[in-house]
């Protein structure tokens, strides 16, 4: 007569630590990867919003001539009415949607890794992207605001929108060279790893390398990816 041997049929309480163990790790070593693939779906999808919003700067230049002003402030520093905000001239002539009805400073398209408009509320002016200012007042540099095509010398190197990466809540644009990172006042961050997207006077959209912003005499910057008329 066979005898039938017992087997276990359980883990051992250092099996199932062993188990815990292994998943563990392999965790660790998945987690960044996909963190880094999130990261890179929302430039992409970053990308898109400026490519968007390159389409609906065209269809205002064709029915007007001009890009849309920036901000709030004229070539003689004087302040307008927000109705006069880039935001605001898409929005009343139907160009883009505005995140809350009835608002003109804030649009619908946001950058996913930077949506500022959440903390702050309907009543207060939030966009994830900044228009390069009109001609300063204060330093004389030139930006796109305001500006008809024709007088823009190298559009496919000269950047017309960036991100807010400082969550500064009432930004439309960037004046001049003092509101960059080699400036006094900045206004940009490396939002995606390191990186910082903007959309060109020709409408294609591109990474920024923010160190390559952060270094060297702002002037210098400025005139390399900003400048409209005196490159």
């Amino acid at each position: 007569m066979k005898k039938h041997i017992s087997r276990k049929t359980h883990f051992t309480l250092i099996e199932l630590l062993v188990v815990i163990a292994i998943i563990a790790i392999l965790a660790s070593m998945l987690l960044p990867a996909l963190n880094r693939a999130r990261a890179t779906a929302k430039s992409i999808a970053c990308k898109n919003n400026e490519k968007q919003l390159g389409l609906a700067f065209n269809m205002y230049i064709n029915d007007n001539g001009t890009w849309p002003s920036g901000t709030n402030w004229g070539e003689d520093g004087v302040g307008s009415s927000d109705d006069q905000h880039w935001t605001s001239q898409m929005i009343r002539n139907d160009y883009l949607q505005p995140i809350y009805p009835n608002t003109l400073t804030t649009v619908k398209i946001q950058c996913p890794t930077n949506i500022i408009y959440t903390s702050v509320g309907e009543t207060y002016r939030a966009n994830s992207y900044a228009m390069i200012d009109e001609p300063s007042a204060w330093t004389g540099e030139t930006g796109i605001a305001n500006m008809n095509p024709s007088r823009i010398k190298n559009p496919s190197e000269t950047v017309a929108l960036v991100e807010n990466g400082t969550q500064h809540m009432c930004l439309f644009s960037i004046p001049d060279y003092r509101y960059i990172p080699t400036g006094t006042s900045n206004k940009l961050a490396p939002i995606h790893s390191g990186m910082i997207n903007g959309l060109y006077a020709d409408g294609h959209v591109d990474s920024i390398k923010y160190s390559d912003l952060a270094s060297g005499d702002p002037k210098d910057v400025w005139k390399k990816y900003f400048e409209v008329i005196n490159r």
